[in-house]
């Protein structure tokens, strides 16, 4: 789906003044998770899927269902990089540490305080849930079921044909990784083909069976400026350059956005875009972006291959439509040099033209690890360079006009960030019975 056509023709499930619903908010972070390598796509997806038919099966209430679905669909958001994802998808892997991580993530959207502690008990075994953790909410272990199935799966084979293997293993783990009582419900729905259908199609069966579906429930503008705020960390962490880049190019955009005359409703939507901006860069290598000289050219096209990942995962969000084209369209230029369309002049959004000057701002000033960011001076020289060729020259004019403003913005904006994330990274593991072997 093209989001600037959507921009124009709203999607019909769009909600009402511009809430978006937290199930179609959180499928967006599980197939930006996913971009990370191709080994681990639809990882979230099914284990979401499979978390809440178990717990359907298993007679949770609506709650339940609904925390199990977007627990399996953000469960491994603790694992920052590429390796770590990986092991995560290892059947004898003890994911302690991303576990813990991404409880201390996901708990920073405070409507998900359950959820995050669901992930944060996914690699618990049951014969040691209860003697480690006593507080440990025993449907994490759905959710260990659930992920260890999918870990289970080739991506070679029919799906249909590794069914059995599949259930025969789950059911030599009953009593110790996993509960009986789930092993049993496991087996039950995974005895019907159809069941197995739908899991190789899981995108397709991201519902909870409960009739209430309260992962409909619909967020204000508010709580999506804050869970784009999570997307943030996920992203700018994975790369020591740019650890707080997305948090100073959101909140100085929402500030040039509110010089230049949009609305107050739309200066808030243009955080969410700069916190998103760099969405698709989840799908470029680690040590391309870590590379502090310039990148060769098979490297420069990964590179720019990032907006259209952000494009696609967006896209797929009804009620961030405009956010979608800011975002997915930051690096075009007004010379038409820009990339990936090659919009010039007044066809680039003035959205996008916002965020393109602030990423740029931002990215001068800051500090990077190889480099200190720059001075006033030689931050107005480049900007005056990029006036009316990279950059809008109004928007330009107006950084210009108030870069003091804006860089105390933008230090604030990336000390906040930085607080936030050690907050999250380098957890301890809580108890050492966590494999699932």
């Amino acid at each position: 789906m093209d989001c600037a056509a959507s921009e124009a023709t709203p999607a019909p499930c769009l909600k009402p003044q511009g809430l978006v619903s937290l199930i179609d908010l959180v499928g967006g972070l599980s197939r930006a998770l996913d971009l990370v390598s191709p080994a681990v796509v639809n990882h979230h997806n099914r284990v979401g899927f499979l978390a809440s038919r178990l717990a359907a099966a298993l007679g949770l209430p609506a709650a339940g269902q609904r925390d199990l679905l977007l627990a399996g669909l953000m469960h491994d958001s603790g694992a920052l990089s590429l390796k770590s994802r990986l092991d995560a998808l290892q059947f004898e892997s003890d994911g302690a540490v991303h576990a813990q991580a991404g409880f201390r993530l996901i708990r920073t959207f405070a409507r998900l305080d359950r959820v995050a502690e669901l992930v944060r008990h996914h690699h618990r075994r049951f014969d040691c849930l209860t003697k480690t953790s006593p507080e440990a909410l025993p449907e994490g272990n759905i959710l260990a079921l659930a992920d260890r199935v999918d870990a289970l799966i080739s991506r070679n084979r029919p799906l249909g044909e590794q069914a059995e293997g599949i259930r025969r293993r789950i059911a030599s783990k009953s009593g110790s990784t996993f509960s009986p009582l789930y092993v049993q419900a496991f087996l039950d729905i995974s005895a019907s083909p159809d069941f197995w259908d739908q899991a190789a199609r899981p995108a397709e069966h991201l519902h909870t069976l409960a009739p209430e579906r309260l992962e409909t429930e619909a967020l204000p503008l508010a709580e999506v400026r804050e869970f784009s705020r999570l997307f943030s960390l996920i992203i700018d962490f994975r790369t020591r350059f740019t650890a707080t880049h997305s948090r100073g190019v959101a909140h100085t955009a929402e500030r040039l956005a509110q010089l230049a005359g949009f609305s107050d409703h739309e200066s808030q939507r243009m955080r969410v875009a700069g916190n998103l901006h760099d969405l698709g860069k989840l799908a470029v290598s680690r040590e391309i972006l870590n590379k502090p000289g310039a990148p060769d050219a098979n490297e420069w096209a990964m590179i720019k291959s990032h907006p259209g990942h952000s494009r696609q995962v967006l896209s797929a969000i009804a009620g961030l439509e405009d956010v979608c084209l800011w975002a997915s369209s930051h690096h075009e230029r007004m010379d038409g040099k820009g990339y990936p369309d090659g919009l010039a002049g007044q066809d680039i959004p003035l959205g996008s033209r916002v965020v393109a000057a602030t990423d740029v701002f931002t990215a001068i000033t800051e500090d990077r690890p190889y480099r200190a960011g720059m001075d006033a001076k030689r931050t107005r020289k480049v900007l005056e360079q990029f006036s009316g060729t990279a950059l809008d020259a109004d928007l330009v004019e107006l950084l210009l006009d108030n870069m003091e403003e804006f860089n105390e913005l933008r230090i604030e904006a990336q000390e906040q960030a930085i607080a936030e994330f050690n907050q999250v990274s380098l957890p301890e593991a809580e108890a050492t019975c966590t494999s699932t072997t």
